[in-house]
């Protein structure tokens, strides 16, 4: 009786070590069947490790490793253009409705010029600095910053290189950058520091930002702007002095996102799939090699595992996942 005892336990223990083994084994990347056809705009991930998902018509999705949750209430029914989670966990979303709608899980504000200091209605970007302040980077406005009761404006009469703001990142000094559609800006909170085709940028239409742990400020152009054709303009990094292009291949014509590993290794978001960088070396994926289905991928988050989130805006392939494995 005791020899089949200890036969059952060693069978059961190699199963186990089977089962563990075809788990490693699974391809890194995952894809969500149940998101194909969704356009994702943007994407950002709460303390929880919750990702929140911004799209174009299917109003906001939410996953929490598990269940997906759907929120189309306060005009979300026509989609969301960008988000951030402040360290309260409170959602704030632009390009649902007119101005900015925040969501504590329970209840929604809507801030917009009517009721708020809200430059303009178009809010294309958000950050949240160190102290808690809400940046909204608008379409036409300048820029708007929010302290939870104040609102102030910063407009080209400020210092800023254009009011038609489409990316905003924040440094670990606090300096706030600007992408707009004629420059980029560079605010300290007191002085202002514009870049343009005249002193290193490759062209003065920024679409998105991105900082590494070294402090580098990567910036990627609009190739909308250079339509038609379209011209492969590349992604710019500036170590505070000199500027470096790079441009990863012909297989693409604009970069639309940029997010930035623990190994620091820069992942772009392109109209053909992504790219990774590790300082050397190229990586492409696509529909050939990874669970991308897509084409354009506005959005890319890495949460705290490392697993890398992309969403497509290309209607067809919806959110992909790499995991860290």
């Amino acid at each position: 009786m005791k020899n089949k005892i200890l036969k059952v336990v060693f069978l059961f223990l190699i199963m186990m070590i089977d089962f563990s083994c075809e788990k490693v084994a699974i391809s890194p990347w995952i894809s969500y069947p149940t998101t194909s056809g969704v356009s994702v705009q943007a994407v950002a991930i709460d303390a929880l490790d919750n990702k929140w998902f911004c799209t174009y018509g299917e109003g906001i999705l939410e996953f929490d490793g598990t269940n997906w949750s759907t929120y189309t209430n306060n005009g979300l029914v026509t989609g969301a253009g960008s988000i951030a989670i402040d360290a309260q966990g409170n959602k704030w979303i632009g390009g649902a409705v007119s101005g900015v709608l925040k969501f504590d899980g329970i209840n929604w504000t809507a801030y917009n010029t009517s009721n708020s200091g809200l430059t303009n209605d178009t809010v294309l970007c958000i950050a949240i600095d160190s102290k808690g302040n809400k940046w909204f980077g608008t379409g036409g406005g300048g820029v708007s910053e929010f302290d939870g009761t104040n609102w102030t404006s910063y407009t080209t009469n400020s210092g800023l290189v254009n009011n038609y703001v489409t990316a905003i990142a924040i440094d670990a000094h606090g300096n706030k950058w600007f992408g707009t559609t004629a420059g980029l800006s560079k605010f300290d909170g007191i002085n202002w520091i514009n870049y343009t085709t005249a002193n290193g940028l490759s062209h003065n239409y920024i679409i998105t930002i991105a900082i590494d742990k070294q402090e580098n400020i990567w910036v990627a152009p609009a190739a909308a702007i250079a339509y038609p054709p379209y011209a492969h303009l590349g992604v710019m990094e500036f170590d505070g002095k000199n500027w470096t292009f790079y441009n990863p291949s012909a297989d693409y014509d604009e970069i639309e996102s940029i997010a930035i590993d623990a190994q620091g290794n820069k992942w772009f978001g392109t109209d053909n799939g992504v790219f990774k960088f590790d300082g050397t070396n190229w990586e492409h994926f696509n529909s050939a090699n990874s669970s991308l289905k897509g084409a354009y991928y506005p959005a890319i988050a890495i949460d705290k595992q490392q697993n890398i989130w992309f969403g497509t805006m290309s209607g067809i392939g919806g959110i992909s996942e790499l995991r860290n494995n």
